[in-house]
């Protein structure tokens, strides 16, 4: 008898583990509780814009919204936008102004995340539309402008409170020259980290697979 209601406890423990595999095997969106609240990538200081002919080190400020609190994780798509952003305190080389005038709003894009499910390690965004006017050296304007098909990138780590706890600019970030001009390097690149919270807060962004 008791050789039965183990065989059927173990049963049950198996289906269960099934279960929850399957579970969060098939869970295909992300959810961010405190969306509609916006977000911030704040304070990322040291920003340095680098090219051939030199760099400009600034602060970099972004903020925009969600376009929901749910993100399905498909690569590419549309999940929120870049309302205000602006460069602070540049020092070391040559001037970088960012152009929003007219510009914004620019895209967020999903890209991917890291981790074993149900955990989340971090996740990817993509910038697309972020311009940039360097000017390495006197009398000449080198316009960089993020695409689709080479996007500014932040990779934001998560914490073990399931809260974005930085964003970090991708290395790989290489921003292309918009139009070519004599003097100006075909690519930007771009690294630097710093904060992520609520938009005109300082609350952690949270997030959770749904």
């Amino acid at each position: 008898m008791c050789s039965k209601y183990w065989r059927i406890g173990v049963a049950f423990v198996a289906v269960a583990m099934v279960a929850i595999a399957c579970s969060a095997a098939s869970a295909s969106r992300l959810e961010i509780p405190n969306g509609s609240r916006g977000f911030r990538f704040g304070r990322i200081v040291s920003t340095e814009f680098i090219t051939e002919l030199g760099t400009v080190n600034c602060e970099l400020q972004l903020s925009g919204t969600w376009r929901s609190r749910t993100i399905t994780k498909t690569a590419g798509s549309v999940i929120g936008e870049v309302n205000t952003g602006q460069l602070v305190s540049c020092t070391e080389g040559t001037v970088g102004t960012m152009l929003t005038t007219g510009t914004i709003p620019w895209e967020v894009r999903y890209s991917s995340y890291t981790g074993t499910l149900p955990e989340i390690a971090s996740v990817t965004f993509q910038v697309v539309g972020f311009r940039i006017l360097i000017q390495p050296i006197g009398g000449i304007s080198c316009l960089y402008w993020s695409t689709a098909e080479a996007p500014l990138v932040f990779n934001a780590p998560v914490a073990a409170e399931r809260v974005f706890e930085r964003v970090v600019i991708v290395n790989a970030s290489r921003i292309p020259l918009r139009t070519p001009t004599m003097g100006c390097p075909g690519s930007l690149t771009i690294r630097g980290e710093g904060s992520m919270t609520v938009a005109g807060e300082f609350a952690s962004v949270q997030i959770r697979l749904i």
